[in-house]
């Protein structure tokens, strides 16, 4: 989770009253970029100890897990700042679903987006097996998915379509149950389909998949799936 950086200032004069300036535990900043400043710039590249022209910081992102914070510096020191800046809008766009997600969604959708546009500039576009099961069991997740291949269309001016939205969607389920990785998320899917036929089988049933109970139903297992990990 991303703490308020303005609390987090407050929390670093306390314990370093030599300097001001927040120490990002992952160093990753942005310096205003016109109109775009909220979602690209450039790497303010500064070591611990070394000040910081605060007039220049735009964003200053901070992970609380010290070793997601640790993985994600390694991440961005291969890649373009601008999918990090990406995966920042997915976070908040999720937040705003009220799906809880974890800090390793920073490090690993990050890598992932730009795997995504290189294969895609190579010419290689993967099929997602999954996609229609994604859209089906994880609307919020596909439709967040949705709103970031506009966001790299943006960025990149690829389009990377709708298989990708629902790649995206798998690491956002990822991160909400905490899992290993995205097969992890298959196998969970599966799982949930699985039982969802042995329910209407075993019942001779219908189910309502508008109603809240099952809403619950499917809310709970799929919890209690991403618990069983």
């Amino acid at each position: 989770m991303m703490k308020n950086l303005d609390k987090i200032r407050g929390e670093d004069e306390r314990e370093n009253n030599q300097s001001s300036e927040y120490k990002c535990c992952c160093q990753c900043r942005f310096t205003r970029n016109g109109i775009d400043h909220d979602r690209s710039g450039n790497w303010i590249k500064k070591r611990k100890g070394e000040n910081i022209d605060q007039s220049l910081v735009d964003k200053t992102y901070h992970l609380e897990n010290k070793e997601e914070s640790k993985r994600l510096q390694e991440v961005v020191k291969e890649i373009s700042e601008e999918y990090l800046g990406i995966v920042d809008r997915v976070v908040k766009e999720a937040k705003k679903e009220k799906l809880e997600i974890r800090d390793s969604l920073y490090v690993t959708l990050t890598d992932h987006i730009n795997s995504a546009v290189a294969r895609y500039r190579e010419g290689i576009a993967l099929k997602n097996m999954m996609k229609i099961d994604i859209r089906k069991f994880y609307p919020k997740e596909y439709q967040v998915g949705m709103h970031a291949i506009e966001w790299i269309k943006e960025q990149t001016g690829e389009d990377l379509g709708d298989d990708e939205a629902a790649f995206i969607a798998m690491h956002i389920v990822s991160a909400e149950l905490n899992a290993q990785n995205i097969t992890d998320v298959n196998q969970i899917t599966e799982l949930i389909n699985t039982v969802l036929q042995i329910v209407r089988i075993h019942f001779k049933i219908d189910l309502n998949e508008e109603s809240i109970s099952y809403e619950r139903f499917f809310n709970t297992f799929k919890v209690f799936c991403g618990k069983s990990l």
